[in-house]
């Protein structure tokens, strides 16, 4: 099963729970990158070493109701008395010589509980005085976990459980300080202690094929003294002050799709208040009556929104084109050209981003992840204005289910509402346009 696969088997599964109430959407609590975030007290901080699951990690803290936010290896320094840390996987191996490091004194100076997931583990288990063991031998999918006692990280556990495994390289040598305190089938340690809250795990507890790594997560965050909570209302406002920050009085475009990411973006901006010119664009891909009933739709919400016929450039730019990959990268940069060609003078791009898009692309400038495909808005050119400061994404670490519950606290019309969340964009095909 490949990851990309994994990941949407994640999100659809959530978000299927949140729907039935089998989550509350009280815990569904939602993170994000902005500089009102930059230093909350108590967050559990993720760092990311590149697994392309480290998402999840952050996402099953909030379903446990607690404010999680994933940081890139070089925004450590923004990291200010959280509440617990946890080092995520990666593709990488502890044995090569540009491997992605920490420092030790300064992640032990928070004196809060640590867990290190997979290549986390293996990292804390070098900087506590062990050593690790490359192979050529990639052990990838499910095992059996078998906690020495059922008791700390291991309470209210099975006697065996399966987890999910993704490594090459292998725990060697342990330091007098640590202690095993889970092993596999084999008898091979797979979870490790140093001190009283300190932990490795060399499994991912954030995917579902790992049956009990919810419980184990719920058990890590305990020893916690205090974490912070976060919800809906909170973030809405903090997410509209930011947005005012970041903008000023400059001039933004957003493109509008009649979609739930691009629709709750245009009705932050304008409730922000800031200066912004909404582009509806007809690419030729539309579903029949689709444009007037987005236009319809945004009226009643009282958002403007310039519809602007761009059908022919799109249908002649992708006209012979069968390569998905080419089609996501022609599509990207086109709707960038119409909006500039419609807006002229606009200083700013809002875009709705969503975290998938940015994992599956791994076009964050500071991502350890592999490419899964480009997004459109993903591309070369968005990339370029990123690096500007020209482009503004705010919702661009939440996952779609949060997005749908941002809507519903925003107030917008339940039918309006329920006709957003049905819709997905047409223009991305995957037959050749002939």
């Amino acid at each position: 099963m490949n990851l990309n696969l994994l990941l949407q088997i994640e999100i659809l599964g959530f978000t299927f729970k949140l729907l039935r109430g089998i989550i509350p959407a009280s815990l569904s609590v939602l993170h994000v990158n902005t500089t009102v975030f930059m230093t909350p007290k108590h967050i559990v901080a993720v760092i990311d070493y590149g697994s392309q699951y480290t998402q999840l990690i952050v996402r099953r803290v909030r379903e446990l109701g607690f404010l999680a936010k994933l940081y890139a290896l070089e925004d450590l320094h923004e990291i200010s008395e959280p509440g617990a840390i946890i080092l995520s996987g990666g593709p990488r191996s502890t044995s090569e010589p540009d491997a992605p490091d920490i420092d030790f004194e300064w992640l032990k100076s928070f004196n809060v509980p640590i867990l290190g997931v997979c290549y986390g583990m293996q990292l804390l288990n070098i900087k506590t005085g062990g050593t690790v063991r490359s192979s050529n031998k990639r052990e990838y999918g499910p095992a059996a976990l078998i906690p020495e006692k059922l008791e700390g990280l291991y309470a209210d556990m099975s006697p065996s459980s399966q987890v999910w495994m993704s490594h090459s390289d292998t725990v060697d040598h342990l330091a007098d300080n640590c202690k095993v305190i889970a092993r596999n089938s084999d008898g091979v340690p797979v979870s490790l202690q140093w001190g009283d809250n300190m932990f490795g795990i060399q499994f991912h507890p954030e995917v579902t094929h790992s049956h009990e790594g919810r419980t184990i997560l719920k058990n890590f965050l305990s020893y916690a003294k205090e974490l912070a909570p976060f919800d809906i209302g909170d973030f809405k406002r903090e997410l509209i002050e930011d947005i005012r920050a970041k903008v000023g009085d400059k001039q933004v475009v957003c493109g509008v799709s009649g979609g739930v990411d691009s629709t709750v973006l245009a009705v932050l901006l304008h409730e922000a208040g800031v200066n912004v010119r909404c582009i509806f664009v007809d690419n030729g891909l539309l579903r029949k009556d689709e444009a007037k009933e987005v236009q319809a739709n945004f009226a009643r919400m009282g958002v403007e929104i310039e519809t602007v016929d761009a059908s022919a450039r799109f249908l002649e730019a992708l006209a012979g084109e069968t390569a998905p990959e080419k089609k996501r990268r022609i599509i990207g940069n086109l709707f960038i050209d119409v909006f500039w060609d419609a807006v002229g003078d606009a200083e700013m791009l809002a875009q709705g981003t969503l975290y998938p898009d940015v994992i599956e692309s791994a076009s964050n400038a500071k991502s350890k992840a592999s490419v899964i495909k480009t997004h459109h808005n993903r591309v070369e050119r968005v990339l370029k204005m990123q690096e500007e400061g020209k482009v503004i994404e705010p919702l661009a670490f939440l996952f779609k289910d949060e997005v749908r519950e941002l809507s519903a606290s925003m107030c917008i019309s339940h039918d309006i509402c329920g006709a957003i969340l049905s819709r997905a964009p047409a223009w991305p095909c995957v037959a050749p346009v002939r």
